[in-house]
């Protein structure tokens, strides 16, 4: 985004120094001039050089965001095949669909490999292309550490390539047109990965509604100090999740790996996400306050 309204020779000179960088970041072996030469014949970069001088900045803002998508375009034209460089690897990891029971069916991926995102997080949509609030359920593969790289990405390689699944073997990153293709395709969920007559359904049904993420989102979500209905409200779906997480290890003998498939994430870890923090005697929490800044910049 441009800060300040640049001249058309500016302009100019600004994203061909950008191109070096995008280049390598694309790990192609094109020549530089050669990639140039393609944005600068496009009939969308000429009519945008054009009228750059007469545009206003937020106009000038578009059109760079538009010259960008000619670079990345041009770019990825000269490299149309995947060179295992581990980028979207190391970024984040699969959503899974419907075609990939295959893969948990088969044992090549287990329940303590992936967890449930559930109906009102905060997660990423391959649908939308971005962070949303979820509208459904998505299972994922695990990432390390909770945020990227894919658990399965080490020592700079996939270690289930061969059985990747179908987001890994879909997504083309020179090719932004192949994300389309998850809009009409169906996630998996626990529903499908699981019989309803499974053992755990039951218990997984009674989480749900009494640790919905959808009312404990809401209630974070509002910046202002929460009542104390409002508060009330979600430490109880807190601590009766740690309760339920705790009683699953200790008398059901349930590994910690597989409750975030069977749980979704800990609602514990949505309320640091949201900037709180629960309060009181180790074991018995009473209150959730605001992370203060200086909290979170020792943390």
């Amino acid at each position: 985004m441009l800060a300040e309204r640049i001249g058309r020779d500016q302009f100019g000179i600004l994203w061909r120094q950008i191109m070096t960088s995008l280049l390598k970041a694309a790990h192609s072996k094109a020549k530089l001039n050669e990639v140039i030469k393609a944005v600068e014949e496009d009939p969308a970069y000429k009519e945008i050089y054009q009228k750059w001088d007469g545009l206003t900045l937020e106009e000038m803002a578009e059109a760079w965001q538009k010259t960008n998508a000619l670079m990345t375009k041009a770019i990825y034209a000269t490299r149309p095949f995947c060179v295992r460089c581990g980028d979207c690897c190391q970024e984040s990891s699969p959503t899974l669909y419907e075609e990939d029971l295959a893969l948990l069916m088969n044992g090549i991926l287990d329940k303590k490999d992936i967890l449930t995102l559930r109906k009102g997080e905060v997660g990423y949509s391959p649908k939308e292309g971005r962070t949303v609030i979820l509208t459904e359920e998505l299972i994922k593969v695990k990432e390390k550490d909770g945020e990227g790289p894919c658990i399965f990405y080490k020592d700079k390689v996939c270690g289930i390539y061969e059985n990747r699944p179908r987001q890994c073997r879909t997504l083309e990153c020179w090719n932004p047109e192949s994300f389309e293709v998850f809009s009409s395709l169906k996630p998996l969920d626990r529903r499908a990965i699981l019989a309803e007559d499974h053992p755990l359904w039951e218990v997984i049904t009674a989480h749900e509604k009494r640790c919905s993420h959808e009312v404990l989102s809401s209630i974070l979500e509002n910046r202002q100090e929460m009542d104390q209905t409002s508060e009330d409200k979600a430490l109880d779906i807190i601590l009766y999740d740690l309760h339920v997480r705790m009683f699953m290890e200790e008398k059901a003998g349930m590994q910690k790996e597989e409750m975030d498939f069977f749980f979704g994430r800990p609602a514990l870890q949505t309320l640091s996400a949201y900037g709180y923090r629960l309060e009181g005697e180790e074991g018995q929490p009473t209150k959730i306050v605001k992370i203060k800044v200086n909290e979170s910049a020792s943390a």
